[in-house]
């Protein structure tokens, strides 16, 4: 499945771009963007099938069939999360193209670090398990990472083209209408912080990739999933010596001998 994610700002032409992958195929892709009503107003323009044009709330009604999915304004979807899983459960799918302004800033830190561990094959719980061990972290912080791990922006074989730049006339004008985050977001598409991370960030990073290197071979004892050695530069003198394990898939924690 490739996946192609276009992080635009505001008014440039987006919807139009979408509806235009939309032409190539008709029969074969289904088109999903944030409301039923404007699904139906995209459908009419393009004289498009109904059953092509949905808003993200139909999801689970679309399983099958659909070679082509084309994703509207996502990152406004409010069951982001839910799309997510429905969508890369499809088995027919060979294409996914999403065409979105941010909602807002995240966190560069936090985007690298969910990205990291979606790349080694942590799960969500893993992922909290092992951000909370560098950083201890508030509901909202959860929040975030939940919004940022179940996401196609955070998919290690995204695509993501977010080059776009708009012309930045009227800049203090505008600043003073939409306040300095949302100008940023919407009209110079800084979907990220541009503040420098830490040295204790980058080294947690740095930690939690380096368990892409250290599985072990050995079956997990709850889910079946491979195991990593958490801490592989440490053995335990028992007897017999022994390394801390986990399973980035369910949390599992234990020991093997060595």
């Amino acid at each position: 499945m490739k996946k192609y994610f276009f992080i635009q700002p505001r008014q440039s032409g987006k919807t139009t771009k979408a509806l235009d992958i939309y032409r190539k195929s008709p029969n074969d892709s289904l088109f999903i963007t944030y409301k039923a009503d404007f699904a139906n107003e995209l459908c009419k323009k393009v004289n498009g099938n109904p059953k092509n044009f949905i808003s993200s709330m139909k999801i689970k009604d679309k399983t099958v069939g659909y070679k082509f999915i084309i994703l509207d304004e996502y990152m406004f979807f409010k069951n982001k999360e839910e799309v997510y899983e429905n969508i890369v459960k499809m088995i027919d799918v060979e294409t996914i193209y999403i065409y979105s302004t941010s909602n807002k800033q995240y966190n560069k830190y936090l985007y690298n670090f969910v990205k990291y561990c979606k790349e080694i094959g942590l799960s969500y719980s893993a992922t909290l398990s092992e951000y909370s061990r560098y950083k201890g972290f508030s509901d909202k912080t959860e929040d975030d990472i939940r919004e940022l791990y179940y996401n196609f922006l955070t998919d290690s074989d995204i695509i993501l083209d977010d080059k776009f730049k708009k012309s930045t006339k009227n800049t203090e004008e505008l600043i003073n209408i939409l306040c300095k985050e949302q100008y940023e977001v919407e009209i110079l598409n800084k979907y990220l912080t541009d503040n420098l991370i830490s040295l204790e960030e980058h080294n947690s990073i740095i930690n939690i990739s380096s368990h892409k290197l250290k599985l072990n071979g050995i079956a997990c004892p709850n889910c079946g999933k491979e195991l990593f050695d958490s801490q592989p530069d440490i053995i335990l003198m028992t007897n017999p010596p022994k390394k801390h394990i986990e399973c980035g898939n369910c949390g599992f924690e234990g020991y093997r001998n060595t």
